[in-house]
């Protein structure tokens, strides 16, 4: 993000002067001058920041240039506003670079606030420095704007508000990155048809919530208020909603694209029509006999299919034109001389629907199509069961869909697709902006018209990731690297929305932290490789997670932006340090960082001071491993490994707790805490428990010398050559060179990872030893699991390939 770096002008004596008499607290959208046209609500702007940055597809929609406040809401986005902020636009080719923000709820960090040391008592958010803003607070409401004069309007005229905006607000919707509400007669950026003005009191707004997941882009639309000059939607309006998706059991999977329409109730449509169209609809025992419309688009051929409520009915309107019925796979195909029929009875849904040369009746629906061929693929596809709802695309995307709608529209090729083309008022969205759409994205669209207002939906998702089938595992994405990873990627949890971030350095010591759905956030050189994992700390206390590790000469700690945190790093000559051990021995941020280097070991507190009151500065030979700490009933225990052959188990201050008079021949696995006690594993295969009176035990367990192993309190699990265990469970895997075993813990499931670096394969396991579908995957290192969108289905992280890293989502 780019930052200001200029002075910033504030200017309260006038506002003092200027402003009336007003209650003491205000919501912020009352601050919302009348002359607002756009409102956009940022609900979460680290994901709407990275949409806008890194989509394609968002970018066709709000990245237009010819959007004349884009450049403004490019400015406010580079100031990184928090969540909840109200941004105010100007559709105005007079003055497009006019804004305001509104910050409710926060303390704004100035360069005054920050020299009185006062303490915060809400959220806090850095104001950045420059002389093109200017702020002020509004009793409770931090606001921030382009210009004064918009600060002046905001502060004399409280009580002229726009109508209407704290109703469509109320009805946004707050799992959205963002929602964009636009006045009556403001161009839409989602549409080349600006919304209708209507009178000054009407307070009709319209509004669009944005959400964004993983290969998916999604817009909501509602209309407070019913817009006279739509037509064809208004000819839906009042008429119940149905479950327009159980068409797609009749249409074929190689549909294009195909749109359903509602005529539950077809006397609302003919009461509908006449009274806008000042028409009666010529063919009302054809119309008062069909349910649901839809129409198919396949190659360059169009089906309509008519779900029927009296097939009889339709019969007896069709006999007149009806010819010779030829048997196609059990199903007589009948000519149908040329007629308007059709035509005239849903001109205003579908103005151009080739005439029907032929038509078909399977189950309770009639089939009609211009072309023979479409009319027997559709009869094909049926009888062999290959119909669109049987697809992965329809599969991934049914759950998306709302159950019951007035109008359906799903297409693979919107930018192309005919059907689309003709058919474009009722979805809201003109066949000119779906020809600027990139390739690869499957639309899904409805629309509720069933009460006065109107609620519309367009899902976008990626088409690759529909095509994909339902195996258990699927990718989520890859992310390149510019050299091959030298540490094992690891979930890290991003304090700002409670998602997962993924850190991962190459061999180039470049270290790299991607966002959850594969965007770069930034890319740091270290100079030299991270020493074992990285640990999470919140060294202030505030809930802002810090990353902490050692290299090779280094203890660092980076904020989550990749900026050293003071007063670290700390240098080690020499250097040859250890991984970072981290302790918190309360859970409550008192943090003691110890590094080791060779037989000397340092202990810092997390403002860096050494603490002297541990005693331990020297092992005696040096420590092998990342030092652990465990705590069994009230105490705690901190164990090294010597390389001497020594385990020391001592106190907090650094005092032996328990003596091991034993020396070992440590295996590369460490220490683990394993029923109460301490467990490791020798070179000669032994499984040796200490428990906490220091008594020792072993087990012969054959292992040979580079065995792996993992264990929590409950679970043990171990990986000799291609011999895989986990608790008293086992499998043999083919032949081949395997990663130690990694043992996950995540929604009281078990899951152990086993990577073979010759064939390039994950392995993934529950505690019964057996495999998960759509097990192993492609990678080629140690992994990590987390659910990094809180959707409850775990993802791994993997290095891929040369100079990547991949992530896999499990199903469970």
């Amino acid at each position: 993000m780019y930052t200001y770096r200029f002075l910033l002008f504030v200017s309260m004596m006038y506002f003092v002067a200027c402003a009336p008499e007003i209650p003491e607290t205000v919501q912020s959208e009352e601050l919302i001058p009348s002359s607002a046209t756009l409102v956009m609500k940022i609900n979460k702007p680290e994901q709407f920041i990275s949409e806008y940055r890194n989509s394609e597809l968002l970018n066709t929609f709000l990245g237009s240039e010819a959007i004349p406040w884009r450049q403004s809401l490019q400015t406010v986005l580079e100031l990184d506003p928090p969540a909840g902020s109200l941004l105010v636009l100007r559709d105005s080719l007079m003055d497009p670079g006019e804004w305001l923000l509104l910050l409710p709820g926060l303390q704004v960090v100035t360069d005054t606030t920050l020299a009185s040391g006062s303490e915060a008592s809400s959220p806090l958010w850095d104001l950045p420095d420059s002389t093109n803003l200017h702020f002020a607070h509004f009793h409770n409401v931090p606001v921030l704007a382009s210009s004064q004069r918009y600060l002046n309007r905001v502060l004399r005229e409280p009580a002229d508000r726009p109508e209407g905006i704290q109703k469509t607000l109320a009805a946004s919707g707050p799992t959205a990155m963002a929602t964009l509400l636009l006045a009556q007669g403001t161009q839409d950026p989602f549409n080349d048809i600006p919304i209708q003005k209507k009178s000054r009191n009407a307070g009709g707004w319209s509004s669009y919530d944005m959400l964004a997941g993983r290969n998916s882009l999604g817009f909501q639309r509602m209309e407070t208020e019913t817009d006279s000059t739509k037509v064809s939607a208004n000819l839906l309006r009042s008429i119940p909603a149905l479950p327009l998706q159980r068409a797609a059991s009749m249409i074929p999977g190689n549909a294009d694209s195909w749109i359903c329409y509602t005529l539950q109730e077809p006397g609302r449509f003919r009461d509908n029509q006449a009274i806008l169209l000042k028409n009666e609809n010529p063919n009302l025992l054809l119309l008062e006999s069909v349910e649901q419309l839809s129409a198919v688009e396949v190659g360059n051929s169009q089906i309509l299919i008519l779900h029927t409520l009296n097939a009889s009915v339709i019969e007896e309107e069709l006999r007149p034109f009806k010819g010779e019925g030829t048997d196609f796979q059990g199903v007589l195909i009948y000519t149908l001389e040329e007629t308007n029929l059709l035509h005239d009875t849903f001109v205003h849904l579908l103005p151009n629907l080739p005439t029907p040369r032929f038509y078909a009746t399977l189950e309770d629906t009639f089939i009609f199509s211009a072309s023979l061929e479409a009319m027997q693929g559709l009869i094909s596809h049926k009888n062999r069961k290959d119909t669109f709802e049987a697809t992965p695309e329809f599969e991934k995307l049914n759950p998306s869909l709302a159950s019951e709608s007035s109008v359906l529209l799903i297409s693979k090729n919107p930018a192309t697709s005919e059907l689309i083309a003709s058919s474009p008022v009722v979805t809201e969205l003109s066949s000119a902006l779906f020809k600027k759409l990139p390739d690869g994205y499957i639309l899904g669209s409805q629309w509720n018209l069933e009460k006065s207002f109107s609620i519309g939906s367009y899902l976008f998702l990626d088409k690759d990731f529909l095509s994909r089938g339902n195996d258990g595992v699927e990718e989520v994405f890859t992310a390149d690297l510019e050299a091959p990873a030298i540490t094992r990627p690891q979930f890290l949890k991003n304090h700002r929305d409670g998602s997962m971030d993924i850190v991962v350095q190459d061999e180039k010591n470049t270290l790299y932290l991607f966002s959850n759905s594969g965007v770069l956030r930034w890319k740091k050189d270290l100079g030299s490789p991270v020493q074992g994992d990285i640990k999470q700390v919140d060294l202030f206390r505030n809930g802002r997670l810090q990353m902490a590790f050692t290299t090779s000469d280094k203890l660092m700690v980076l904020d989550r932006n990749g900026k050293e945190v003071s007063p670290f790093p700390k240098t080690f000559k020499g250097g040859n340090l250890n991984p970072l051990a981290v302790f918190d021995y309360e859970q409550n941020r008192n943090y003691r960082l110890l590094v080791t280097q060779g037989p000397k070991v340092y202990m810092f507190d997390g403002q860096g001071r050494t603490v002297s009151g541990f005693k331990l500065k020297d092992t005696g030979s040096p420590v092998i491993s990342e030092p652990k700490h465990f705590r069994f009933g009230s105490r705690d225990y901190l164990v090294f490994q010597l390389e001497s052959g020594e385990l020391k188990i001592l106190n907090r201050v650094g005092d032996r707790r328990i003596s091991v008079k034993e020396r070992f021949e440590f295996s590369a696995n460490g220490v683990f805490g394993y029923r109460n006690g301490f467990a490791f594993t020798d070179r000669k295969g032994n499984l040796i428990s200490i428990d906490t009176r220091g008594k020792i035990g072993r087990t012969a367990l054959n292992l040979s010398p580079d065995h792996g192993m993992d264990a929590s309190t409950k679970t043990l699990t171990l990986m000799d050559d291609n011999r895989f265990r986990v608790k008293a469970n086992e499998a043999t895997l083919e032949l081949g060179v395997y990663t130690p075993p990694q043992l996950f813990y995540l929604y009281d499931i078990i899951y152990v990872a086993v990577t073979d670096l010759q064939s390039q394969q994950v392995h993934l396991f529950r505690s019964t030893a057996k495999e998960l579908s759509g097990f192993p995957v492609e990678g080629n290192g140690l992994a990590d699991i987390a659910d990094i969108d809180n959707d409850r289905n775990p993802e791994l992280v993997v290095p891929y390939r040369d100079n990547g890293i991949r992530v896999y989502r499990v199903r469970r």
